[in-house]
């Protein structure tokens, strides 16, 4: 539907249950996954009668966080864990 209609679509990998973003699943996202799913929605867009370069293309992208303390960090970690479905200890690395 999107190919048929949209003028943006974001793309997203697959994250794990609704609410949560899961370590496992954030693991397995790579470039060669964007580019098989906008590979896809082009390819879906050709077949609708549209230029597949007619649709803006988005994503989601994670971002670092620059902190002045350890604590700091530790804090921030352990907000961020039950986020992503994982523990501090694995945020920080």
């Amino acid at each position: 539907m999107a190919a048929k209609h949209a003028d943006v679509v974001n793309i997203i990998a697959d994250m794990g249950r609704a609410g949560r973003v899961s370590a496992a699943e954030l693991r397995k996202v790579t470039g060669d996954v964007y580019r098989t799913k906008i590979a896809f929605l082009r390819e879906e867009a050709r077949r609708a009668g549209r230029d597949p370069r007619s649709i803006r293309v988005s994503s989601v992208i994670f971002s670092i966080f620059l902190v002045d303390s350890e604590a700091t960090a530790v804090r921030t970690a352990e907000r961020l864990a039950p986020v992503f479905e994982t523990t501090p200890d694995l945020v920080l690395e």
